[in-house]
């Protein structure tokens, strides 16, 4: 399966600088400040298969400053504030972030009227809590479907997610703190901003490709996180590039800095400000550049744009398909929004 952004085009706009979905209520990109694309709109999803871009960050344990986790990781993370290692609850991507963003791509190409009709009854919080995998979940579903599905590309064009907490294990103490925003969209060529063209030749795997200057990935979804998660095809981020390794770090004798080396032949790399991924200007061999060798900085975390491809219909979608799923939905949703947009 492929999908080939210069054939079917939706109509719906997206920024052209991240790829996200951008309302027609809205001037600029709520996730990067970018303009909406004057030549391009969202693909179709085709095969019932969707983007949604993920922008999130965790809070530490130790230290209680949020740090930016910019990839599908299996449960660890860097505290740039600590400059540590950290885990955090890997539970969190089956129990609550992918099911919300498969609901999340879901919803917007129903209202844009690709997708089928949504099920119209919004579900009784003790009804989810009894069903399996959704108890998590159950206190905010109903809220979410009466006051941000019926908006979701027209007024919003995302969901924000949050909660604190601390979650104990046989691993020690991880963080249960996290904030996710979710904007459903495409991925875009890093160099020249178009739609990637991302074909699957099987569940985890993603391939991409660059219509404009042909450059290609192939990006390996953590079979860990796969196997719990039955709404998530596959991942996109810069850790996750098959054959791609992290910068080599070195310390200098003396002194604190630390020198950033290619992963292939240990030169020098040549880096700019805000650089993730880096091309050795020496053996062509291509590094990201890890999180702890990143500059401290001050302010809110550093949150960039990753990727996952997620399913229709979404898991959510087909339990409120179930018979007894729940009340009808008001025909007037009210306008009290439980959630900080």
């Amino acid at each position: 399966m492929a999908f080939v952004p210069s054939y079917a085009q939706s109509g719906v706009r997206m920024c052209s600088a991240c790829g996200a979905n951008v309302p027609a209520t809205m001037q600029a990109c709520m996730a990067c400040n970018g303009a909406p694309s004057a030549s391009m709109s969202l693909p179709v999803p085709q095969g019932g298969a969707n983007w949604v871009q993920l922008r999130m960050e965790l809070g530490c344990v130790q230290c209680g400053n949020r740090s930016a986790l910019n990839t599908l990781s299996e449960g660890r993370y860097f505290c740039t504030s600590c400059q540590a290692d950290r885990q955090f609850d890997a539970d969190l991507w089956h129990e609550k972030i992918v099911p919300l963003s498969a609901a999340v791509g879901d919803v917007l190409w129903t209202n844009m009227r690709v997708f089928p009709p949504w099920p119209g009854v919004l579900p009784d919080e003790d009804w989810l809590d009894d069903q399996d995998g959704w108890d998590d979940l159950s206190g905010s579903i109903p809220a979410i479907m009466r006051d941000i599905f019926p908006r979701l590309g027209y007024e919003r064009p995302r969901l924000r997610a949050e909660q604190e907490g601390t979650v104990m294990s046989s691993g020690g103490m991880k963080t249960g703190t996290y904030a996710a925003e979710m904007f459903p969209g495409h991925p875009l060529c890093d160099a020249c901003k178009v739609p990637l063209v991302v074909s699957f030749p099987a569940r985890g795997l993603a391939q991409t490709q660059c219509p404009q200057c042909k450059a290609s990935d192939t990006h390996k979804t953590p079979d860990s996180v796969l196997m719990k998660c039955p709404d998530l095809l596959a991942a996109l981020a810069p850790e996750l590039v098959q054959g791609r390794a992290p910068a080599r770090l070195e310390q200098k004798p003396g002194t604190a800095a630390v020198a950033i080396l290619c992963s292939g032949c240990g030169s020098a790399l040549a880096m700019q400000p805000g650089d993730r991924i880096v091309k050795c200007q020496y053996c062509s061999t291509t590094s990201f550049i890890p999180e702890r060798a990143l500059p401290v900085q001050a302010g809110p975390p550093d949150k960039r744009p990753w990727w996952i491809a997620v399913y229709s219909p979404s898991s959510l979608r087909r339990l409120l398909m179930q018979p007894g799923a729940g009340r009808n939905r008001p025909s007037d949703p009210p306008d009290n929004d439980p959630f900080d947009f």
